[in-house]
């Protein structure tokens, strides 16, 4: 009677360590609910186990280091990391822009737009206008395929990573995200 009260004991252990193994496996990094900067009050980020809603999009979620790789069913690609800042994360969002220059362009300056109607315009000074309206400095590290916007008035520096392919220019744009306040 001893040995069967042992190993039903030993199975209940065995069984309650193992479902604690599992469900601490499913934790992904980054868990919880997120929200842009700008507004700490509305979630947009939404990460539990393997899979994350943004923007209303679901996506699947891949690990790859201390980043998380988001795959949404309609193609859409995001990716978040650590942020600087403590208590932040960084949501990385990939844009493409179209030339609006003759033939394909050697560098940044010209006219981008992109499907959406959002639009870069770099010149060779030095100088940059976002959506026609955010205008600031920008310089070019073409070896490290980023360039950092220095905006006049409305923003903080902001150092995107881009690639030029042909006419079309791919942006991968920072956004920081906080942890959501429930209010």
């Amino acid at each position: 009677m001893r040995n069967k009260i042992y190993r039903y004991a030993l199975f209940i252990c065995i069984f309650v360590l193992s479902m604690a193994l599992f469900s601490g496996c499913s934790k992904t990094l980054y868990s919880g609910k997120w929200s842009y900067i700008h507004d700490d009050s509305t979630v947009a980020l939404d990460i539990s186990g393997g899979k994350a809603t943004l923007d209303g999009v679901k996506c699947t979620v891949k690990e790859n280091g201390d980043i998380l790789e988001l795959s949404g069913d309609g193609g859409e690609y995001f990716e978040v990391g650590p942020s600087d800042t403590e208590g932040q994360i960084i949501l990385y969002k990939y844009s493409e822009y179209t030339y609006q220059g003759e033939g394909n362009p050697e560098s940044l300056v010209g006219v981008w737009i992109s499907d959406e109607g959002w639009q870069f315009e770099f010149t060779d000074d030095g100088t940059f206008k976002e959506d026609g309206y955010f205008p600031g400095y920008y310089t070019d590290n073409v070896e490290g395929s980023n360039f950092k916007l220095v905006y006049n008035d409305h923003f903080v520096d902001t150092v995107c990573g881009y690639v030029i392919d042909g006419d079309t220019l791919t942006v991968r744009y920072p956004w920081p995200m906080v942890s959501t306040i429930s209010k």
